[in-house]
């Protein structure tokens, strides 16, 4: 989360055949824990329903992001209260078929109690 609050905006494509990270087309370097997870369950996921990694012709999941902080009174204690909006689209694709879906999400992030509102 600390990632997006301090680049503010841009988007960022997972790419789990390449197993790299692009941050607006370009290489990313920086760790992030969410594509370590996302990669994990996508492998697991090939294995669990024995498809093999080589029929598989892409995966990625681009996550266009708006990271902004929210105006509160000077001494209200949600005055580091951040918005974060999310629009994903995943697209999967073999030899035989393509598979996409695209999900938008609204976040609110706490920095101050390291808790994220707005995941379902």
């Amino acid at each position: 989360m600390d990632v997006l609050l301090h680049l503010k905006k841009g988007v960022f494509t997972f790419d789990f055949i390449e197993n790299k990270v692009l941050l607006n087309h370009e290489i990313f370097s920086e760790k992030i824990h969410i594509f370590n997870e996302i990669s994990n369950w996508f492998h697991k996921d090939l294995a669990a329903y024995r498809i093999e990694k080589n029929n598989i012709l892409k995966a990625t999941l681009m996550v266009d992001f708006t990271a902004s902080r929210l105006e509160g009174e000077a001494i209200s204690r949600s005055k580091n209260v951040f918005s974060i909006a999310i629009k994903m689209k995943s697209l999967i694709t073999t030899d035989e078929c393509r598979y996409e879906a695209q999900k938008e999400r609204m976040l609110y992030h706490h920095p101050r109690h390291s808790k994220t509102y707005g995941f379902e």
